[in-house]
């Protein structure tokens, strides 16, 4: 029997792995610093070059950046509570993605929010992007850097 290597599609339903996740979802439940932190200490990639340690980000909080990311977040996150944290932060008077990137319009978000201390959320019920104060503790989802 001669075999040959044989492709489908990604979306076709088949008992091997035909894409990589870059998502990971955290059931532990952590701070939004904390949660940052667990996410930028995964499979970190570290290397010594003249006595000096450079290491390279492999992972970071989810950047949502449009409805197929909604939806696919929304999905992945059905065993967890409601709202996750994700790579939004309010800083210096601006929401920004935790990749550098400043948010442009998400609605509900307030242009300037009563807490100082505010980081971004996803919510499975709604799944709509929202916020809350960075101290409370949530589960959270962690994204492979690309």
């Amino acid at each position: 029997m001669e075999q040959k290597w044989q492709s489908f599609p990604c979306d076709t339903h088949m008992n091997v792995v035909c894409f990589v996740d870059k998502l990971t979802v955290v059931h532990e439940r952590k701070t939004w610093e904390e949660a940052l932190e667990h996410c930028r200490s995964l499979k970190k990639q570290c290397t010594v070059n003249n006595g000096q340690q450079k290491c390279t980000l492999q992972h970071d909080l989810v950047t949502l950046s449009g409805q197929s990311d909604y939806s696919h977040v929304r999905k992945r996150i059905n065993n967890v509570t409601d709202e996750v944290w994700i790579g939004l932060r309010f800083l210096g008077g601006q929401w920004w993605w935790m990749k550098g990137e400043p948010v442009t319009v998400i609605e509900g978000l307030p242009h300037c929010p009563d807490h100082l201390s505010s980081c971004g959320t996803f919510s499975k019920t709604t799944g709509r992007i929202s916020f809350t104060d960075c101290s409370k503790k949530l589960q959270f989802i962690c994204q492979k850097a690309k």
